[in-house]
Parts: C-alpha cells; structure tokens; sequence
C-alpha cells in the first residue's frame, strides 16, 4: 500500500522515520510528526520545543526570521530506553 497526504500525512516528502513505543512509527516531516499505529496517521499535536544552554538549564527554542521553520523535522532517534528524540533543521534537539 502507497500513503500519502491523502491519507493523512502532513506531506507528501518523509525526511525521517523510526518506530516508536507502544509500536507506533513515528514519521518526521516538513509539517511536523505523525504517528502510525498501522490503521491511521495521527498527528503529534504541538509540542514545546526547548534546548539546554551549556549550564544544563532548559532554554525554550525561539523561531528565527527566514529560518526553518520548527516543525520541520530533520532526524528522530529512537534511544534504549524508548524515549523518541527529535531534531529540526536548525539544529534543534
């Protein structure tokens, strides 16, 4: 089976995909992340983007003129303890 925006995905391009917990695939696009539990895509929603300064404190991420935008999702990592890590392409984690 071929998917597509028609579908649900927020676009046509995938520029990163990972399975996630509870089994879902965790799809990174241009518009941001869709889950698939096998059935049906479902959006994540909006999530607070925050990083960490060089002491540790967590800094929320603060969109940039004529950058890309936040959503627009370069790299997810799945790590050993199943929690879902997710960079942009400003270089956000």
């Amino acid at each position: 089976m071929d998917y597509g925006v028609g579908h649900g995905l927020p676009t046509a391009g995938i520029d990163s995909i990972v399975h996630g917990p509870k089994g879902r695939v965790w799809i990174g696009t241009a518009n941001g992340i869709v889950t698939f539990d096998g059935a049906a895509f479902r959006p994540l929603g909006d999530f607070p983007l925050f990083t960490r300064d060089l002491s540790g404190a967590r800094q929320p991420i603060q969109p940039s003129p004529g950058a890309a935008p936040l959503t627009y999702v370069s790299h997810l990592l799945r790590d050993r303890d199943g929690a879902v890590w997710v960079a942009n392409y400003r270089g956000d984690i």
